[in-house]
């Protein structure tokens, strides 16, 4: 895999134009444990999302460059989109239709989606569209509160409790680290890895694309309540990053003009 990625989910804004981009992420530790409170190691990778337009009127209208169909939502929308073009890309627009409805923004935005994270590969292609849009909208929140918020849309789109883990670290990625979260008190302790990983002088962490399909998790995920993988049995970070800031370790959502 090339170099780890500078940082996580970052905003450019200019007069005419808004440039958002947010990464996708691999898992190095704990699978299906973020959606029962339990602890993950997951750490961002250099495949990222970007959402480029601008601001203004009453309509949220994004074309995807891996779709045919365009996402066409109302402000105040709480139905599902109107669309145009073939019914393929149907899926991503429900993401963006429930992105308009939980962050309710007050003014529109046409643009476009551009991505390098391989969809429905498990490298949270859906989280990192969720944390750009929403930081495309103009969310201007603190990091946990944009990865929670992501999240309840996500569920929106898809009827499944998913867990957050994919969200938050798309807004908490940090170059070199991966992350301890805790999800339960949702707490991200970036953890250095290996400076030969860093400096690629040794070995590194390869992804591989195996094109077997993954089932649903669909009936399986409301029986998270029924399982022991607790973080409190695993126990939990000793410290952690504070969110009760706006600005988060990688400085997500910093907007110059």
């Amino acid at each position: 895999m090339p170099d780890l990625v500078p940082e996580a989910a970052a905003t450019t804004e200019s007069a005419t134009e808004i440039v958002v981009r947010a990464p996708g992420r691999v898992n190095l530790m704990g699978d299906h444990t973020d959606y029962t409170g339990g602890l993950v190691l997951p750490m961002a990778i250099d495949r990222w999302t970007v959402v480029r337009g601008v601001r203004g009127g009453t309509l949220v209208l994004l074309r995807s460059d891996a779709f045919a169909e365009v996402a066409d939502v109302g402000l105040g929308s709480r139905t599902a989109p109107a669309t145009r073009g073939p019914a393929e890309g149907a899926s991503w627009v429900r993401y963006v239709a429930a992105l308009v409805e939980e962050f309710a923004p007050t003014v529109g935005f046409v643009g476009t989606v551009r991505s390098t994270v391989p969809v429905g590969a498990g490298l949270a292609s859906s989280a990192a569209l969720e944390v750009a849009c929403a930081l495309a909208l103009g969310f201007g929140g603190d990091a946990t509160a944009l990865a929670q918020r992501c999240q309840r849309a996500e569920h929106r789109a898809t009827g499944t409790p998913t867990g957050i883990m994919d969200q938050l670290a798309c807004v908490y990625g940090r170059a070199g680290h991966a992350l301890l979260i805790d999800c339960t008190s949702l707490a991200v302790l970036p953890i250095p890895l290996p400076p030969r990983a860093r400096s690629r002088s040794s070995w590194c962490i390869q992804v591989c694309a195996t094109n077997w399909p993954r089932p649903t998790m669909a009936n399986a995920l409301p029986r998270a309540d029924r399982l022991s993988t607790r973080s409190g049995h695993f126990g939990r970070p000793p410290s952690a990053t504070s969110h009760g800031s706006s600005t988060p370790p990688c400085g997500r959502g910093h907007v110059t003009s």
